[in-house]
């Protein structure tokens, strides 16, 4: 189904160009007299400011985090970079790179290189935080904090919570805790190579 969100919930997401290069992040919803767009901020230090057509979006897609897939070459264009095809050389480094499906899904990120019949592919991992184990430690030192994160996300229902859902609760709660200790890698799947669209800041998989 296709995948539609307004402005807050856009706020912030990923924005990855045709070839897997992150081109910023999302930053407003405008609308002119022909159309409306998305404005994109730089995630480095430059100022460069880009304001991109709703045609120009391929697919809203959702998961650990969202990410939103240009079918223009926009930020391949700004490095002077061409388009290309995947490399087997491009495994070397694919590793830790987040793994984003055309269908409109966020898999998880690549832990590693698999080999299968005929082809290779990459692994998607997801990581994880222990919710159950970090609820018990909290509760253990302030009861009453430990029961207000039961009740906004309860540990029996949800054991394995993504890190990054697990960090919007803390930060909506005003809350700082280092979970390092508490982080874990789930195998979500893995991707053969003939699936595999683009390697570049991010991969992009059919």
């Amino acid at each position: 189904m296709t995948k539609f969100c307004g402005e807050e919930e856009l706020r912030g997401a990923l924005v990855v160009d045709s070839e897997g290069l992150v081109y910023g992040r999302a930053s407003s919803i405008i609308i002119e007299d022909d159309g409306v767009k998305l404005e994109v901020c730089s995630e480095g230090s430059s100022d460069r400011k880009g304001v991109v057509p709703t045609e120009e979006i391929e697919c809203v897609a959702d998961g650990p985090e969202m990410v939103l897939v240009l079918n223009t070459s926009r930020e391949a264009s700004y490095r002077g970079i061409p388009p290309k095809e995947p490399m087997y050389q491009d495994l070397k480094e694919v590793k830790g790179k987040l793994v984003v499906s055309l269908s409109g899904s966020v898999l998880g990120r690549a832990s590693g290189v698999v080999i299968g019949p005929r082809e290779p592919g990459i692994r998607v991992g997801e990581r994880v935080v222990n919710w159950i184990r970090f609820v018990r430690d909290v509760k253990r030192r302030d009861p009453k904090l430990g029961s207000k994160l039961e009740s906004r996300l309860d540990p029996l229902k949800n054991p394995k919570v993504p890190r990054e859902e697990v960090e919007k609760v803390l930060k909506e709660m005003g809350m700082e805790r280092d979970l390092s200790s508490y982080i874990e890698e789930r195998i979500c799947r893995d991707i053969p190579w003939s699936q595999i669209l683009k390697i570049g800041d991010v991969v992009l998989v059919r």
